[in-house]
């Protein structure tokens, strides 16, 4: 899918959340698209500006199929990294010595996740789009086993592509934080982009279906619908994506903006984006899986002993197609004994 295919997606789902007749919104579109939630004093990549463009690109977004990613990797392999490794980093965000925003608890659901992941027969790489300093990459990156591969995605230093300020990466911290972590640099493909120049194909040729996707990046509606888009073309049956600050509508309401037009265009346009179900809400992360294996992972969180520690409720969302939903809140008092018992079990 091209970038300006992504977009006329994006203006679609919008006429749907807002009740507007796909016709009307041909013609509203035709005479004077805008954007959404872009700030209009930000720089933005030409795909975005190239307002003229969107309405023609439309029918040929309508004619694009979805087609599923494969696996091409053994769940079965040994993990990569072992205890000791897996133990230095969660003292390192214990002691939050890496840069970030995420309490211990995402971790442990991220390591938790991906170890079901490969019990049930699930593999394939681990990305990041918005990697900060690595603290969430380190995460998923100490999860992988065998022939798994990573990559990850962000503007770093390039922070004029940085379109709502959100975040400010640095290429040397995070590349810092891996060797620091025991994670050698050359085994993950780092690509220093907008994610507005990425598409889903690069993702699958560079690395393989995804197995795990967290959706970090640029907070601006278009921009996040635009990764929901990029992660739901490269996720594996089973897969998760992970999207951040999801639900934080006093700072960052771009996010759920763009979670919401996902949500209704995979309504409006069924085969053209893939399916995405909820199934996890842990503190600001949303987490989504493929159709087939939400109720895998709802059983997991309410059988896991580890996840039964955490205060937890399940729920449904009429904007999340009544889906139901864990939501997890932290509770640090456990954190710390809960980290130890699942690295070493």
């Amino acid at each position: 899918m091209t970038k300006l295919q992504s977009t006329g997606l994006f203006y679609i789902s919008c006429a749907f959340t807002l009740g507007v007749a796909l016709t009307v919104l041909f013609t509203t579109l035709k005479e004077s698209p805008r954007p959404l939630s872009q700030s209009s004093s930000a720089p933005s990549p030409s795909a975005v500006t190239v307002d003229s463009l969107i309405f023609n690109e439309i029918p040929t977004a309508l004619s694009w199929k979805w087609q599923k990613p494969a696996s091409t990797c053994n769940p079965t392999d040994s993990p990569r990294y072992n205890r000791f490794t897996q133990n230095k980093y969660v003292d390192a965000v214990l002691a939050r010595q890496i840069g970030g925003w995420m309490s211990p608890s995402q971790a442990i659901l991220a390591l938790l996740l991906s170890r079901h992941q490969h019990d049930a027969g699930i593999c394939g790489a681990v990305v990041e789009i918005g990697v900060h300093h690595g603290l969430y990459f380190t995460a998923i990156m100490q999860s992988v086993v065998g022939a798994e591969k990573a990559m990850a995605i962000d503007v770093f230093e390039d922070q004029h592509l940085n379109l709502d300020r959100s975040g400010s990466g640095s290429y040397k911290i995070f590349t810092d934080t891996l060797t620091t972590h025991s994670i050698r640099v050359s085994d993950v493909d780092i690509v220093k982009s907008s994610s507005l120049n990425i598409k889903a194909p690069k993702v699958v040729s560079s690395v393989g279906g995804v197995r795990f996707f967290s959706v970090d990046g640029g907070h601006d509606a278009m921009v996040a619908y635009n990764d929901l888009v990029i992660a739901g073309n490269s996720l594996v049956d089973g897969g998760i994506i992970s999207v951040d600050d999801w639900y934080n509508p006093n700072i960052w309401a771009g996010v759920t903006e763009g979670v919401f037009r996902y949500m209704s265009a995979q309504q409006l346009l069924p085969g053209v984006l893939p399916p995405l179900i909820p199934f996890l809400h842990i503190e600001n992360k949303l987490l989504l899986t493929t159709p087939g294996y939400h109720q895998m992972y709802l059983n997991f969180l309410k059988e896991n002993p580890f996840v039964q520690r955490l205060t937890s409720q399940l729920y449904t969302a009429p904007v999340l197609d009544n889906w139901e939903y864990f939501h997890i809140a932290a509770n640090s008092s456990v954190m710390t004994q809960t980290w130890r018992e699942v690295v070493n079990s």
